[in-house]
């Protein structure tokens, strides 16, 4: 069972995502993470799609399976790993946004 911890950079809360939103969030990443080969050519081949550098806004720390992974979610829309900084679209990010919200009750400003 994955545990999935939600941090916000702007307002320094963090919170613990609930099972079932947990799951959805580790499956939805497995899903649209790029594989190895893809990860390997966007390295050496990065094109017209490399992400602006610009300040996370949130932090995203997947435990699943005894392997602890960091992402940090940008615009809500784009996730990348922490440790390559390689990023791909994420379509669960205002959810996330959201469960963070609902969670420690403090709005996102």
């Amino acid at each position: 069972m994955a545990k999935v911890t939600v941090t916000d950079f702007q307002t320094k809360t963090s919170v613990q995502l609930s099972n079932k939103e947990a799951e959805l969030v580790a499956s939805e990443i497995a899903i649209v993470q790029p594989g190895l080969f893809a990860r390997l050519f966007m390295r050496f081949f990065p094109g017209p799609n490399v992400y602006p550098k610009i300040a996370p806004d949130f932090e995203i720390v997947v435990e699943d399976g005894g392997r602890t992974t960091v992402f940090e979610l940008l615009t809500e829309t784009v996730l990348q790993r922490k440790d390559d900084q390689l990023g791909f679209n994420f379509f669960l990010g205002s959810k996330v946004v959201a469960w963070h919200a609902t969670h420690s009750g403090v709005a996102r400003l």
